[in-house]
């Protein structure tokens, strides 16, 4: 497993993401209250509003809670994603971004 990952609990409102996995691309806005507004993929083809809970290795393998993390899939209220490959933080207030 690859330990690159994002803290979904450092994230302030506002903050964008991109989410490459290994079959779809996820645009994630930071909301308030552990909440992100999603779009992409089968289940979010218009922005919805879902809770991300954090990354699995598989369906039924232990929760790394509130962490995207390379290599594992996403899990949120709607879905579990194919295995991530890459993500991008964005800041449009600062104007910065980095990528994982």
């Amino acid at each position: 497993m690859n330990e690159r990952g994002l803290d979904l609990s450092e994230l302030s409102a506002g903050i964008e993401l991109t989410v490459w996995t290994e079959n779809n691309i996820y645009s994630i806005l930071v909301l308030k209250d552990e909440k992100y507004l999603v779009q992409g993929g089968k289940y979010f083809k218009e922005p919805t509003e879902t809770k991300i809970y954090g990354s699995v290795m598989y369906l039924g393998s232990p929760l790394k809670a509130k962490w995207l993390m390379i290599g594992m899939q996403m899990e949120t209220d709607h879905c579990t994603t194919s295995r991530i490959r890459s993500i991008r933080v964005e800041d449009p207030s600062k104007d910065w971004y980095y990528d994982l």
